[in-house]
This record gives structure tokens, C-alpha cells and sequence, in this order.
């Protein structure tokens, strides 16, 4: 049997940013909005929502980049390898909220590979800290227009039986392995001086195999 699901994500950043000596640095908060893939009887909340802080900080060596981090091991013309980790978010009703504490870490390697300077694409092997891998495989463009910066992507995922189990079975039920496919985009407006207002859309749709 097929079983698709589907989530939109938004986010919302105000970050002050400086550079000095070929660095970049950053703080600001997101409010991140994500619809619940869990079925509930009792809980008829479609939706949740929270405020995470994020830091961005990057050297010839190492990197933050919001819910991203990690380090640099090879970076020619063309191609990149780095160490990554990103955090992944449970999304579950409030009334759950402090009774699971869901949230985990998608952590591995990463090759990106540049088609041209502002086009490039990524393949991640990643294993996550509760359980499972998953793969990703995301094409993406960064692109100005003024004071406006817009990066579009899309995303293809494939993770195996034991994340699904454990992210959305919570160890309770075993789930097949799926893939999945997404559209979104970041946006970056720069408001005045150091301040910046950022933000991202994205759809996603998943079959089970």
C-alpha cells in the first residue's frame, strides 16, 4: 500500500551580522511553524509552533549555519567534502511536547559539487542519533536581485525502515523506508546596516516502498 504524507515549513529570522578578517558570524531567532505528521483521536491540532534560536559563524575550517554545522575537509573549484550535523525537529501537539522530547541529530558527510559558482549540488549520507540513515540528494541555486537574496532547491530523501521507525513510530510500530521529494526556497532581505530578515517555504511528498 502507498502512503503519502505532506508538510510545509516557514520560517522567519531577524540576525544582526558582522564581518571581519574573512569571517562571518551571526545570532538571531526563527518561529518555525511545521504541520504534524501523527494521527491523534484526542488532539485535533493540525499544526505546531516554536522559537529557536541560531547562530552562524564561518572560517576556512569549521561552520554554523542556523540548525547546521560543521567542518571543512576539502574544498577545490568544483568539488567540496565536509563533516555536517543538523538538528531535526519532532513535530508533535503541544500537550506532548514535555512529556517526549523528540528532537535529534542528523549527522554524517556531505559532497557538494558546483555546476557553476551559484548553482551546486549536494549528496549527504547521514545517520541519525536516535536510529536509521537516510540519504540526501538536493540541487540548489543562490541568486540576487538587490538587496534580495533567493535560493530555490529541490530535494529527494531516502530514508530506511528503522528512521521511520523510530522517528514516526516512535519505537512503537515498525514503518517502511521511504522516498520523498521537496520543493522550497530561503529568502534573505537585508533590512538596514547588519539586520537581515530571512525566511523559507517548502513542500514536501513522501511515498512509502
Amino acid at each position: 500500500m502507498r502512503i503519502i504524507a505532506a508538510w510545509l515549513l516557514f520560517s522567519v529570522l531577524i540576525m544582526a551580522r558582522n564581518e571581519y578578517d574573512d569571517q562571518t558570524w551571526g545570532a538571531g531567532v526563527v518561529g518555525r511553524v511545521d504541520s504534524i505528521p501523527y494521527y491523534d483521536p484526542v488532539v485535533q491540532d493540525s499544526s505546531v509552533s516554536n522559537f529557536v534560536p541560531l547562530f552562524y559563524y564561518e572560517n576556512e575550517y569549521v561552520y554554523l549555519r542556523g540548525t547546521t554545522y560543521g567542518a571543512k575537509l576539502f574544498a577545490g573549484e568544483e568539488w567540496q567534502l565536509s563533516l555536517l550535523s543538523r538538528i531535526r525537529f519532532l513535530s508533535i501537539p503541544e500537550t506532548y511536547q514535555n512529556k517526549v522530547q523528540g528532537d535529534s541529530l542528523d549527522y554524517g558527510a556531505r559532497v557538494r559539487y558546483f555546476q557553476q559558482d551559484n548553482i551546486y549540488i549536494d549528496l549527504e549520507l547521514l545517520q541519525n542519533s536516535d536510529d536509521g540513515k537516510l540519504v540526501n540528494l538536493r540541487y540548489s541555486a543562490d541568486l540576487v536581485f538587490g538587496d534580495a537574496y533567493f535560493s530555490p532547491y529541490g530535494l529527494v530523501t531516502y530514508k530506511e525502515s528503522a528512521f521511520n521507525s523510530s522517528y514516526y513510530g516512535r519505537d512503537l510500530e515498525t514503518i517502511d523506508p521511504d522516498v520523498g521529494a521537496a520543493l522550497g526556497f530561503d529568502v534573505k532581505y537585508h533590512v538596514y546596516s547588519n539586520f537581515y530578515l530571512l525566511g523559507g517555504l517548502s513542500g514536501t511528498y513522501v511515498a512509502y516502498v
